[in-house]
């Protein structure tokens, strides 16, 4: 009878290409992004857009460094939720609404959650992924503050844009998206949860999002 059993070396080889294929897919949708963008920078040069579109080049490059994690989810949930707030770009109107509140508090808000992001990331350097997964613990930094901040980050720069372009159609899109967030969130303390190590700082940093809120 022949085994059904995978050697490891096998099962390396297969993850490895599995994550090489996740990335060029990355890399290929948030280029198509960029082009939009591109396009809409071009009719209203607005410098929303900019700060929009330099926090997704920014994750491009991380995703491409990344190490591959010790522990990572196979769920097809999981799977789901994370492809969607990722690529929730494709469905935004990214010029077609209206100005409801001043260029310096659009602006602001941009740029505070761009620097958060960017802070965060930097942290997490190439231990920064996609799919819920642990690549490492970090503590320092804005993890000092809350346990996600660059959702938080996200958070902020979405509000801000979305003050900038204002419609319903919009409105709903982010609402959809950060309620999936949330979902990712816990999606990825389950991986997380599994490390002592993790639970301790859990204890030590309570807020999940946003600080003495959530």
């Amino acid at each position: 009878m022949q085994s059904s059993v995978v050697k490891p070396n096998q099962e390396q080889k297969a993850t490895v290409a599995g994550e090489v294929i996740k990335r060029i897919l990355c890399v290929s949708l948030m280029s198509c992004l960029l082009y939009r963008a591109f396009g809409a920078y071009q009719q209203s040069h607005d410098f929303g857009i900019v700060l929009l579109m330099a926090s997704e080049v920014f994750t491009i490059l991380l995703i491409v460094a990344a190490r591959f994690p010790k522990t990572v989810t196979r769920s097809l949930y999981a799977s789901a939720i994370t492809v969607t707030t990722c690529f929730y770009f494709l469905a935004v109107e990214l010029s077609d609404g209206v100005r409801i509140a001043p260029v310096a508090l659009t602006l602001t808000l941009q740029l505070v959650g761009l620097g958060l992001q960017l802070y965060a990331k930097c942290h997490l350097g190439r231990r920064f992924g996609l799919l819920p997964a642990n690549r490492g613990i970090v503590q320092s930094g804005p993890y000092g503050m809350v346990r996600h901040p660059i959702y938080l980050g996200y958070l902020m720069n979405h509000v801000g844009f979305l003050l900038m372009v204002w419609s319903p159609y919009n409105m709903v899109v982010y609402v959809v998206l950060h309620s999936l967030q949330f979902l990712r969130i816990f999606e990825e303390e389950k991986v997380l949860r599994t490390d002592p190590e993790y639970n301790e700082y859990a204890q030590g940093v309570r807020y999940r999002l946003i600080p003495c809120v959530v």
